[in-house]
């Protein structure tokens, strides 16, 4: 995954952190608060995949394999070459799903609640943001 989100990117440095054991603890103490499926635990390496690969759809969607002002304007806020996924109690401005950049890293920001859903919409708003 690492591979097609450097490739859409043109960058080498791209580097994705899952996070796992962070989120899988967050996503397990929230379980049966945010009624995550019982099989939940077994689809979870699956289903943080797709949010990298909604992200690399939504990044070519929006052309920033064909727009070199795009990639720089990436490459300059997201300076740490970071995409990392983490699960948080609240989103900011969205209901499903978010991106945000913090520091140099691009965050992909989901709630427990919604941890399986509208994963193709991950950095949909990716342009209007730059």
């Amino acid at each position: 995954m690492s591979k097609e989100l450097q490739d859409t990117l043109q960058n080498p440095k791209i580097n994705i952190q899952p996070n796992f054991d962070a989120n899988f603890t967050k996503l397990k103490e929230n379980a049966q608060k945010s009624g995550l499926q019982e099989d939940w635990e077994s689809r979870i390496g699956e289903f943080f995949l797709k949010y990298f690969q909604g992200l690399a759809q939504q990044l070519k969607k929006q052309k920033f394999h064909e727009d070199e002002m795009l990639r720089e304007g990436f490459e300059e806020i997201v300076d740490k070459n970071e995409i990392s996924l983490v699960f948080v109690d609240k989103l900011e401005k969205r209901t499903y799903n978010e991106t945000i950049i913090k520091d140099g890293t691009l965050y992909i920001q989901s709630t427990p609640k919604y941890w399986d859903t509208n994963l193709d919409d991950v950095g949909d708003k990716r342009v209007d943001e730059l």
